[in-house]
């Protein structure tokens, strides 16, 4: 081969986060809102320094804050898969006080880089 082409290329910038708990589905109270949040841009830390649940009622009406998630809990899996630095990423959250129904949790995580919210997810749940 006689052509050589160089090309730079950035790796893992930005939010990365996920909800491990709830599954979508029923659930019963109490119960956990549990799993991961990083800013990979982040140059010490997780680059997360607070995630916050709020819950849409699928039926309308206003929405509800939930609370604030604990955050810096430890998780070897997020830093095995994205560096050590990433290891305290995980959050958890115990929601108790929603009224039976079906909801839409929003799971918002504020980045330190980014100077506020900037990434969420979502899970569909029918509290009993």
């Amino acid at each position: 081969f006689d052509n050589v082409r160089n090309l730079n290329v950035t790796v893992g910038s930005g939010p990365v986060m996920a909800i491990d708990q709830p599954l979508a589905g029923s659930v019963t109270r109490p119960f956990f809102v549990r799993g991961w949040a990083i800013d990979r841009s982040a140059s010490s830390g997780s680059g997360v320094n607070a995630v916050h649940v709020w819950a849409f009622p699928v039926s309308g009406g206003p929405s509800i804050f939930v609370g604030a998630a604990t955050t810096g809990l430890t998780r070897v899996d997020v830093g095995n898969a994205f560096g050590a630095q990433f290891t305290n990423s995980g959050y958890s959250l115990t929601v108790n006080s929603l009224s039976p129904g079906t909801y839409d949790l929003g799971v918002y995580a504020s980045s330190t880089v980014a100077g506020g919210f900037n990434n969420v997810r979502f899970v569909r749940v029918t509290v009993q």
